[in-house]
């Protein structure tokens, strides 16, 4: 059970014990060596050992194997969003392209955005899943952040006043108000 077994390696490699993770994944790899869940697998453990070239490599094989398959792509802009956003990006427009309601996508674009200082295209990112359960406050103060250095202080207003009701002591939303 493939599955079963990947989730299992993924414990151990939650738990800092790489060893165990790869023992797990050569299992996996009996069971079906084509199944994608495998191929993310083993490019966790490289991103483990920080060796993103090969992370990223098998999460595009992982994407080879099953072209729908979204934590392959998810976890490959994860990879490289800080190291080559615009692969990041390209990565993640791919994912929207077969999955357009893909809010995790969303998120992770937002991310790349303000990282990068494009505040516009991350305030309307930030703007198609900030209302759903994916957001966490973090979102939210970046969402109103990109509004304010975007010069839309009324929205940024409304929506760090909303980052406000769920935590009232919040430095940075208080800064904004």
């Amino acid at each position: 059970n493939v599955d079963l077994v990947t989730s299992v390696a993924h414990v151990y490699l939650n738990a800092g014990k790489i060893t165990e993770a790869q023992e797990y994944l050569a299992m996996a790899k009996k069971a079906n060596n084509k199944d994608p869940k495998v191929s993310v697998l083993e490019g966790d453990i490289a991103l483990a050992q920080k060796n993103i070239g090969q992370a990223c490599q098998l999460y595009e094989q992982a994407i080879y194997f099953d072209s729908n398959y979204k934590d392959a792509y998810l976890k490959y802009a994860q990879a490289y969003k800080s190291a080559s956003p615009s692969q990041a990006i390209e990565k993640l427009n791919q994912l929207k392209a077969i999955a357009p309601d893909c809010l995790e996508a969303d998120k992770e674009l937002a991310e790349v955005y303000y990282a990068t200082n494009r505040f516009g295209k991350a305030a309307d990112t930030y703007a198609k899943f900030i209302d759903t359960p994916v957001a966490t406050e973090d979102d939210i103060l970046k969402y109103a952040f990109a509004l304010f250095l975007n010069h839309d202080f009324e929205k940024s207003l409304a929506v760090a006043q909303k980052g406000l009701q769920k935590n009232a002591r919040h430095a940075a939303f208080n800064r904004l108000c």
